[in-house]
């Protein structure tokens, strides 16, 4: 074996799941090199893993394990604390004959005590080339890669959130200069007092950008933005060098190149109000819902409006069962199937806490068992990488650790449900 060209040996990696080439990288080091080899990471596993079904990570608070303990902390009630910074749980699509698997692969707890996260809220900002960025309330940032189970803090942003109205944020990567950025757009709207007096000023964003491998953020300035009252937390999507988001009922995009923010053509109204992007055989989508409707948009041509095409457009609700009770569902992420030729939307039962697949296309669903989570808070799509985080600085990277074994009956990986979309 110590025989074989390097060639041959990264041409045959190249060719196993994460899984398995998670484990030749323990076999020697001679195979732990090869793995971390840039033109392996970089041009033949990564366009590999971003062409295959996008793995879950679901950032939510964990059940009671079998002692009756919370993972993550309890409030002053016994609850689950709403503070705890949760878990990142890490799951697979897989083909089975009866249909599509969804197997729990590892956890990992942002409230462990060797971490230097802040035990209080954090919510996950986005997912690019196998990295995850993930956010703690008052504006803390951290870089995560599952596969080496390490993460990275960031400096603390420069703009008080205090002293704005809303922040949208996001994660991507450029396409020019290959570097990864994270972002920051913040808004203060002017008084009641100063437009009652007539000394309102325009209303403006502020931007500010950080870009792995500095030692800063950097501030761009103001733009203009007209508009009103937001929530804070905005959702994005990373495509072709945009990171995107819905504001206002319309999309905005920055260009992770040139560094400016503006609006983007935005899909045909639907009169739905509730709204979330996501990316669909590598299109920019757009699935728009009410009670007894939902419509999916794809953008066939990016970045040209009349490209916008209606795929899906069901008036008769998604099924009676999410119909009946279309209050206590949530959907999240919008996902390819795993034969490539459907659509799925993701969604969670609010109480229950159960994932349900729907396929958008055949408007049939189907619900997984749930996970050993006590909450949802956020679900994005993950390709994974073998991107190091040392590569950006190595005196911030830190070792994660990953859940007890026994939250999940000792089993290294657990299926959560099977269905046929």
């Amino acid at each position: 074996m110590e025989d074989l060209d390097d060639y041959f040996m990264l041409d045959m990696l190249s060719r196993l799941d994460v899984k398995t080439i998670i484990y030749c990288k323990s076999v020697c080091k001679r195979w732990r090199d090869l793995v971390l080899d840039p033109h392996f990471v970089s041009n033949l596993h990564l366009p590999k893993s971003l062409s295959s079904p996008p793995s879950l990570i679901i950032h939510g608070l964990p059940r009671q394990n079998l002692n009756g303990d919370i993972y993550g902390g309890r409030d002053s009630h016994g609850e689950p604390s709403v503070g705890s910074p949760g878990y990142l749980n890490w799951v697979e699509l897989q083909q089975q004959l009866d249909g599509c698997q969804l197997t729990h692969v590892v956890s990992h707890n942002l409230g462990d005590n060797r971490c230097s996260f802040p035990k209080i809220r954090m919510v996950t900002v986005g997912s690019v080339n196998g990295l995850i960025c993930v956010l703690q309330q008052s504006d803390a940032f951290f870089i995560f890669n599952p596969v080496f189970e390490e993460y990275m803090a960031l400096p603390k942003a420069q703009l008080v959130a205090e002293s704005y109205d809303w922040i949208h944020y996001g994660f991507g990567f450029s396409l020019a200069s290959g570097e990864y950025k994270v972002i920051r757009i913040c808004r203060k709207s002017s008084s009641i007092e100063s437009i009652v007096l007539g000394t309102a000023k325009s209303n403006h964003v502020e931007i500010e950008v950080f870009t792995l491998g500095t030692d800063k953020w950097r501030t761009l300035g103001q733009v203009p933005f007209p508009g009103v009252y937001d929530y804070r937390w905005g959702s994005s999507i990373s495509l072709h060098g945009h990171v995107h988001w819905i504001i206002y009922g319309k999309i905005y995009a920055f260009d992770l190149d040139t560094e400016t923010f503006k609006s983007f053509p935005s899909p045909p109204a639907t009169g739905d109000c509730n709204k979330i992007l996501g990316v669909l055989k590598g299109r920019l989508s757009q699935f728009s819902w009410s009670k007894n409707r939902f419509t999916l948009f794809e953008m066939r041509e990016y970045g040209i409006k009349d490209s916008w095409y209606q795929q899906v457009h069901w008036t008769e609700g998604i099924s009676h069962k999410v119909e009946s009770g279309w209050k206590t569902w949530k959907p999240l992420s919008l996902i390819d199937g795993i034969n490539g030729t459907t659509r799925n939307l993701i969604a969670v039962h609010v109480h229950e806490d159960k994932l349900l697949v729907h396929c958008l296309d055949s408007n049939t669903y189907a619900e997984t068992n749930a996970l050993p989570i006590y909450t949802t808070r956020t679900l994005i799509n993950y390709h994974p990488s073998f991107l190091k985080l040392q590569k950006f600085g190595g005196d911030r990277v830190h070792p994660f650790k990953k859940v007890p074994k026994k939250l999940y009956n000792h089993h290294s990986s657990l299926t959560i449900g099977v269905f046929k979309p």
